[in-house]
């Protein structure tokens, strides 16, 4: 885990600010995700999206000014 947020730090994350969400799921939810992945990572590409639109809306900026991404660990 160490090493995976060392490289995330040094070679992929550029030098901006960075603000980190950690979400739980319920458990129901978590026997689904696990037995269909794809289900969590269209989950995933939705949370993304309106986490992405609250903080460009905050910082009072245009969609098409605006760049943001996300890195998922799911944890079984």
């Amino acid at each position: 885990m160490a090493e995976s947020a060392a490289h995330l730090v040094d070679q992929v994350i550029p030098r901006v600010p960075v603000r980190q969400w950690v979400l739980s799921f319920p458990i129901g939810l978590r026997i689904i995700f696990a037995t269909h992945p794809e289900l969590l990572a269209s989950v995933l590409q939705i949370i993304h999206r309106v986490i992405a639109r609250f903080l460009i809306k905050q910082a009072g900026l245009k969609r098409s000014a605006a760049d943001t991404g996300a890195v998922t660990f799911p944890i079984r």
